[in-house]
């Protein structure tokens, strides 16, 4: 499945790439609410996951949100 496409000298995402940013988009958008609830709420070491992977999974997420402005001529 591929997620960018060429389209001449650019690059463009393709159904497939759309569908996974917007995934994305929502991913990030429920993580940083949850983080806002349970800081506010006190709880956060509740959630029982250590907070390095959530870090670096959340960075992930965030470097292919932008990845359109990191590399706009990758396929």
């Amino acid at each position: 499945m591929r997620i960018v496409e060429r389209d001449g000298r650019k690059a463009r995402f393709t159904a497939h790439g759309i569908r996974l940013l917007e995934e994305a988009q929502q991913i990030v958008g429920t993580h940083d609410a949850a983080l806002r609830r349970l800081m506010g709420e006190g709880t956060a070491d509740a959630v029982g996951c250590d907070p390095a992977l959530i870090t670096a999974t959340i960075e992930a997420v965030r470097a292919l949100l932008g990845f359109r402005d990191m590399a706009p001529r990758a396929v």
